[in-house]
């Protein structure tokens, strides 16, 4: 089974040694955010000299309720330069979040697509594949699956955290996974507010096992969606930074870090490993 690994902004090393680290403890394939200051060129140089796969490249975290409303920018301009940066360097994919916010109201009779119709077609015409993953507001994400079920272009990332955090009851895989294209896996408490309410600070990206989601239970989960050839964990070793309500890793060596990280991806995913060879 190949394993790839979503890239955070700040480590306390420069990326070139992170990359090589990653290399070392086995991961095969890379996932960086894309930031309008931010210095592809040299990830991709530093991937490519580790014989490192280009997974995928993650849009803007931010302002994407701007992309339901009439006026998108900044977001759309910075979504449609990510996908180009896709096709520049050879990322395949642009993962894509459909909304950020725990509180929202969603109405259905009055959705707005204009903006994703854009990306999406500008996607298309470069050969990139948009995926929009699974976050908060989970609504948003079904209607944009549901008008864009004919695209090829278009398909699923599937985040194990967010589903039981952001998400709790919902789940994804079972109407999508014929269309999943792309993981970020990790775990999490869940929601941790003793009223239910939703915490941006329980999104933990915590290492698999070190959470309370049930790992033997995704595993059968992704087996009954589509196969993928590599599975991307979105890990953290510090996350939401000063606002990190559990902090697990901060003083392990990065080195350690990313090495546990892959040992659990083998051992966890041992039965889906088989499967994929078959």
């Amino acid at each position: 089974m190949k394993f790839g690994f979503s890239l955070q902004e700040h480590y306390d090393l420069p990326m070139e040694q992170v990359i090589a680290l990653l290399a070392d403890a086995g991961f095969c394939a890379l996932s960086p955010g894309w930031q309008r200051d931010g210095d592809l060129e040299a990830i991709v140089r530093h991937a490519q000299s580790r014989n490192m796969m280009l997974q995928s490249l993650h849009g803007p975290l931010r302002g994407m309720p701007a992309m339901w409303s009439s006026d998108p920018q900044p977001v759309l301009q910075d979504l449609l330069d990510a996908a180009t940066d896709c096709a520049r360097f050879g990322f395949p994919i642009l993962v894509v979040h459909p909304w950020n916010g725990v509180d929202y109201t969603f109405d259905p009779q009055n959705l707005c697509f204009t903006h994703f119709d854009r990306l999406v077609k500008h996607a298309e015409s470069l050969g990139i594949t948009i995926a929009f993953e699974n976050l908060e507001g989970p609504e948003y994400l079904t209607a944009l699956l549901e008008r864009y079920v004919n695209h090829k272009n278009v398909g699923f990332c599937w985040d194990s955290g967010h589903e039981a955090c952001y998400a709790p009851g919902w789940d994804f895989l079972t109407p999508y996974g014929d269309r999943l294209i792309m993981t970020h896996l990790n775990d999490n408490l869940g929601v941790t507010d003793p009223n239910g309410h939703l915490q941006g600070t329980d999104d933990l990206h915590l290492l698999p096992g070190d959470g309370v989601l049930d790992w033997k239970a995704i595993t059968k989960r992704l087996e009954t969606a589509k196969t993928q050839e590599i599975l991307n964990f979105e890990l953290k070793i510090r996350p939401k930074g000063d606002r990190c309500k559990l902090d697990l890793y901060s003083q392990l060596p990065l080195e350690t870090y990313f090495r546990e990280a892959y040992l659990r991806a083998q051992r966890i995913f041992v039965t889906y490993s088989e499967k994929a060879r078959k």
